[in-house]
């Protein structure tokens, strides 16, 4: 029971009695513990091994007592513990950042405590204490950069210490530690990034991101400004006046960009080139942490020159009724786009002298990649040489200049020019019905303008030199049948009829007559009574005179071809006479042809009335017809053309031979349905 040494007698730290089985090897445990059950500590013990049993004479002791050696060594039970932190950003990246995190394995379960320290071995935070942590797995502890009254600790380096108490060892030597330092910088700015404005583009950008929500400031300042690092944060005089600034609270771990249009502090887009930023980040509340980076870079803008990517002038179309000619008329529609915001004037000059006619747009801004419409009504405004209202009747230049809206910028003046002619005077879309029977003449027309209106209506045949009637005698009276006046609406159809009836009321012959209709701006110009522009002429006239045919047919005849044939022949037949006559009735106005032909088809003879008519015979009454003789026989008075007369001679002037011939006649009418009409007839000349 006791261990015996020279000198001294020890008491055992663990006893073990046990009942054992004989002859067979046999074990027995112990845990490591003495009596009290305390764990002891690692080393080399001592163990001495007796047995006894019963006899007859009372215990028997074996003769010889076991001793050896057992080991305890459990070791430390902490294996390495690892530290991390936060990264963020990529250019460059960016650690130090929390939370941090401390990993680390037990070999077999324990209490642990996590301080945060100073390099001076100040305690900062107390991330664990004395908390039991298990074995077999990775534990993690995390701190969140902040120390033990909350606040956000300053950029350095500090001590993470790890405290492992042992509860499987002795109370002396159950404590073990570990350290690791880390980095600590919790307040950054990182890949600050600008984009540039250049070309068509209308918009900077500076993007960043920010380990913590952080109060941000983005300043923009002029190309003539340096930005020195080491007056960070740019607080000074030199950075008092930005041209473009924005701030405001933003998150952290997250992509921010700033935009910037290219203006400056009054509104006005700035001038190409290097403009510098500065980006300032720190914390809010009582405790203002700044971010420790000098964020700083270029915005480079390269707009060029004022661009024009669309510029186009488009008429006024007439719609037309009638007719499908193309009439341009005011107001013209001005569309343009810009490249960018620019200060807009548009003049009309008059393309000879260059002087300015109207202003449309004087200075006025317009925005970039915006299709913008103006109007010029074809009218003086503000104009040179000209009064506000008068009508611009001419070739002129549209001009417009843009530049842009800041007053001291250099960039010089962009301007684009279109010529354009301007009439917007005028009278179009004609429509002529001749006079018949049933209904009267119609004229139908359209004016650009509300204008008076005169239409004159003369003779057939008269004749016109420079919109003026001629052969008349000493005026145009002579010639005159009747007229139309009257003030009409613009850009409708007008209508406008004509009984068949002169000035007296009589009505007149069949015929092809001649109008001509104008129109002015002002009513006093032309005479409601005589249709005349008196006082010498008209000044403020549309630029169209038009003089047309009006045809006029009082009375059908129901068989064109029919009466035609039925009066037209040639006397006397047989033809035994030194000369004869063609006599033509003609149903209609219009052309009369007359071939003779010989029995082997050679032409002897002809005859064609546009010679005398061009325009066709022209009829004073139905029934009317031509002949080569005033005296010919049948009743009726015919227009004479001497060319109906025929002598009996051949084209070459020679006498044609006795015999048969054929004589063909064809009428062609010219108005109404253009009727054609042919029949032969025998000439018998003895």
């Amino acid at each position: 029971p006791y261990i015996v040494s020279t000198t001294t007698l020890v008491n055992p730290l663990r006893t073990y009695t046990e009942t054992k089985s004989r002859r067979q090897t046999v074990s027995m445990y112990w845990d490591g513990k003495d009596d009290s059950a305390n764990y002891l500590c690692d080393g080399q013990y001592v163990f001495a091994l007796s047995a006894v049993t019963k006899g007859r004479v009372g215990d028997l002791w074996t003769r010889k007592l076991g001793v050896g050696t057992v080991a305890i060594a459990k070791g430390s039970p902490l294996a390495f513990m690892s530290p991390s932190a936060t990264i963020i950003g990529s250019t460059p990246p960016a650690a130090g950042i929390n939370p941090f995190y401390f990993r680390y394995q037990l070999q077999r379960p324990a209490s642990v405590n996590l301080e945060i320290r100073d390099m001076n071995n100040g305690l900062v935070r107390t991330v664990v204490s004395t908390e039991p942590r298990s074995s077999g797995l990775t534990n993690q502890e995390m701190w969140d950069g902040k120390n033990n009254s909350g606040q956000w600790v300053s950029s350095g380096t500090y001590r993470a210490l790890l405290t492992v108490i042992d509860p499987y060892t002795c109370a002396s030597n159950n404590t073990f530690t570990h350290d690791a330092s880390i980095d600590v910088n919790l307040f950054r700015i990182v890949d600050v990034s600008p984009t540039h404005i250049i070309g068509l583009s209308t918009q900077a950008a500076v993007s960043y991101t920010l380990s913590q929500s952080m109060w941000t400031e983005v300043k923009i300042y002029n190309p003539n400004i340096q930005i020195d690092p080491s007056t960070w944060p740019w607080t000074g005089s030199t950075y008092s006046n930005p041209i473009y600034s924005i701030s405001g609270m933003r998150p952290g771990r997250y992509k921010v960009t700033e935009y910037w249009d290219g203006r400056d502090s009054k509104g006005y887009l700035v001038e190409d080139g290097r403009y510098p930023f500065t980006v300032v980040a720190y914390s809010t509340g009582t405790q203002i942490m700044y971010a420790i980076d000098k964020a700083y870079g270029y915005i480079d803008v390269s707009r060029g020159q004022i661009m024009f990517l669309s510029f186009e002038i488009t008429p006024t179309i007439a719609d037309m009724k009638n007719s499908s000619e193309v009439v341009k008329l005011p107001p013209y529609l001005i569309e343009y786009s810009l490249t960018r915001q620019s200060s807009v004037t548009i003049t009309v000059n008059n393309f000879q002298t260059n002087q300015i006619v109207a202003r449309i747009v004087s200075g006025e801004t317009r925005d970039p990649m915006v299709t913008y419409k103006d109007f010029w009504d074809g009218k003086c405004y503000k104009g040179i040489n000209c009064s506000d209202g008068e009508w611009m009747i001419r070739t002129y230049n549209i001009n417009i200049y843009a530049r842009d809206v800041n007053p001291s910028s250099t960039v010089l003046v962009t301007t684009v020019t279109m010529t354009i002619d301007n009439y917007p005077l005028r009278l179009y879309d004609l429509a002529v019905a001749p006079l018949t029977p049933d209904s009267p003449a119609v004229i139908s027309y359209q004016v650009s303008e509300p204008m008076k209106v005169a239409i004159k209506i003369y003779k057939p045949g008269t004749k016109f030199v420079a919109d003026f009637p001629v052969g008349c005698g000493t005026n145009e009276y002579a010639c005159l049948v009747n007229k139309i006046v009257g003030v009409r609406p613009a850009r409708t159809a007008i209508t406008e009829y004509w009984d068949g009836k002169d000035m007296t009321g009589s009505i007149v012959p069949s015929g092809n007559y001649i109008f001509k209709i104008f129109a002015s701006t002002d009513s006093t110009e032309i005479n409601s009574v005589t249709a005349d522009c008196p006082n010498g002429g008209c000044k403020s006239l549309a630029d169209d005179v038009i003089i047309a045919d009006l045809p006029a047919m009082q009375v059908y005849v129901d068989d064109v071809c029919g009466y035609f044939k039925e009066n037209s022949y040639f006397a006397p037949n047989p033809f035994n006479t030194e000369s004869g006559n063609f006599r033509i009735g003609v149903p209609m106005i219009g052309n009369v042809e007359v071939r003779v032909y010989n029995l082997n088809g050679e032409m002897v003879y002809s005859y064609d009335s546009k010679n005398n008519w061009p325009d066709g015979v022209e009829l004073d009454s139905e029934g009317q017809c031509i002949s080569g003789a005033s005296d010919f026989k049948g009743g009726v008075t015919c227009k004479v053309d001497s060319a109906l007369k025929w002598s009996k001679k051949n084209k070459g002037g020679k006498a044609i031979a006795p015999g048969l011939y054929i004589a063909v006649f064809k009428f062609t009418s010219t108005q109404g349905t253009k009727e054609l009409c042919q029949f032969k007839k025998k000439i018998i000349v003895p």
